[in-house]
């Protein structure tokens, strides 16, 4: 799996992670791994006009000192769908600056 992984965080850190994480995002029912639904202007065009697969999401999994962002983009509706797979340029531009945005906006030091 391709993804946007940033290590060595302070368990402190890690807890503020977490925390935002649990406020902003959605769970995925497993324990610190969290879906976040991409905005509809980054969407591919085939997402977008897959309305019935719509949101359209990528996964975040926090570890004991890392978050991880994966690059794979998921329907929340169908499993099987040609409008899933790997992130394009513009998301995966998109997802990195999300990740980095959380590290800057809780203000920690990786």
């Amino acid at each position: 799996m391709k993804s946007y992984v940033v290590d060595e965080i302070s368990s402190d850190d890690i807890a503020l992670i977490i925390s935002f994480m649990d406020e902003k995002t959605s769970s995925s029912g497993m324990k610190n791994l969290y879906w976040v639904d991409l905005p509809f202007e980054e969407l591919t065009e085939d997402q977008r006009d897959h309305v019935d697969c719509n949101p359209h999401r990528f996964a975040v999994e926090i570890g004991d000192n890392w978050i991880k962002a994966e690059f794979f983009i998921r329907s929340v509706k169908k499993f099987k769908c040609n409008c899933g797979g790997y992130c394009d340029g513009k998301q995966t531009k998109y997802i990195i600056r999300y990740i980095d945005s959380i590290i800057s906006s809780l203000d920690i030091t990786t």
